[in-house]
């Protein structure tokens, strides 16, 4: 194969917001441009902001490195899935049962073109093995109405997703042993997504009757069962993608923002990454790889100090293999730096817009 050079520039000292939420569909944009209704949609999620919604977690690999040292490059991360319908909005199990969901998250070589396991997989070179298991559907005591609250979900304490997934979290904890989701032995379960019934909001225009895709936390109103505190989760539609799960995972569990312009005057990293428009590669179904500096701060890559000039080297696709390389501006680390990866158009990064 073919050998190009890809050169990002990434600022370290990036101004991140608090909210961290999957970003709106590229048709969705098009639609509210042409409608004249986007800065509604956009001023509501600063509203949703301002809340504190959706800050990024901790990295949880951190800590599970630390626990198995002597294999840390080998990480299994458990996490739970609870399927939620509504008395005014049920889920369609003939189409969604917890199959699906067990397929399309956790399966291997089962899910064209994969699922989120085999995403992360290849995306951290084999090194995060992400299991999990499914509960559901299970119907919650208030209406879809209620916890959305013409808000997305977004709004505060009762009417709002924390609600729900409290609510969630009440009604199966009989069955589930919530202390085997602690994988980094920190006293907290480290994730929890929470599917519920209907599409999502930013897939439709931002529609503030839909929940649209995000992590929280439920924080004053966190539970505490076997031992554990139940506090960061996400929640996604019964009709996602791999797109969406892979999206909010890495803000709730691996503490990676968004890396596109909320204003969406600008694409930010675009369709290079799953943390931007790339998250809708293919529909969702194919999602671009996270980009390289995302990558390193979840500490899957370990790029290469260019302290000196480099002629007619090859680097290798970063897809499949950790090949990057690090340029701090005048040769001193600060806050500024180019990171270089290769991308091709293979694995995930098929929809990716170009190559190099």
């Amino acid at each position: 194969m073919k050998k190009f050079l890809l050169y990002t520039l990434l600022l370290t000292c990036l101004a991140f917001s608090t909210i961290v939420a999957m970003p709106l569909s590229p048709e969705s944009v098009s639609n509210l441009r042409a409608s004249g209704h986007l800065e509604e949609v956009l001023e509501r999620q600063n509203r949703a902001r301002a809340l504190g919604i959706d800050a990024p977690g901790s990295n949880v690999l951190e800590g599970i490195r630390q626990l198995h040292r002597d294999n840390p490059d080998e990480v299994t991360l458990r996490v739970l899935i609870i399927l939620v319908d509504f008395e005014d909005n049920e889920a369609n199990n003939d189409e969604f049962p917890a199959e699906h969901f067990e397929q399309l998250l956790f399966s291997v070589d089962e899910f064209e073109p994969g699922s989120m396991r085999e995403w992360y997989l290849e995306n951290t070179y084999d090194e995060v093995d992400l299991i999990g298991d499914v509960i559901g559907w299970v119907r919650l005591p208030e209406t879809y109405a209620y916890y959305v609250n013409r808000n997305n979900g977004n709004g505060g304490w009762p009417q709002n997703s924390q609600r729900m997934t409290y609510d969630a979290v009440q009604l199966i904890e009989d069955e589930v042993d919530f202390s085997i989701y602690d994988n980094d032995d920190n006293g907290s379960v480290d994730g929890i997504f929470v599917v519920h019934a209907g599409p999502g909001a930013e897939q439709n225009d931002g529609n503030r009757d839909m929940i649209w895709s995000h992590a929280w936390g439920l924080n004053n109103h966190r539970l505490q069962y076997d031992g554990v505190w139940i506090d960061r989760y996400s929640t996604e539609p019964e009709d996602g993608q791999i797109g969406v799960f892979g999206h909010e995972a890495a803000h709730a569990l691996f503490g990676i923002p968004d890396l596109y312009d909320r204003g969406y005057q600008s694409s930010g990293l675009g369709a290079w990454s799953m943390m931007a428009g790339g998250s809708w590669g293919d529909g969702g179904r194919s999602p671009a790889h996270f980009d390289a500096w995302s990558k390193l701060q979840m500490g899957v890559i370990d790029p290469q100090n260019v302290n000196e000039n480099l002629y007619n080297i090859e680097i290798p696709a970063i897809e499949s293999e950790d090949a990057s390389y690090i340029i701090w501006q005048d040769g001193d680390p600060g806050n500024e730096y180019f990171l270089i990866e290769n991308r091709q158009q293979i694995g995930f990064d098929t929809s990716i817009p170009g190559a190099g």
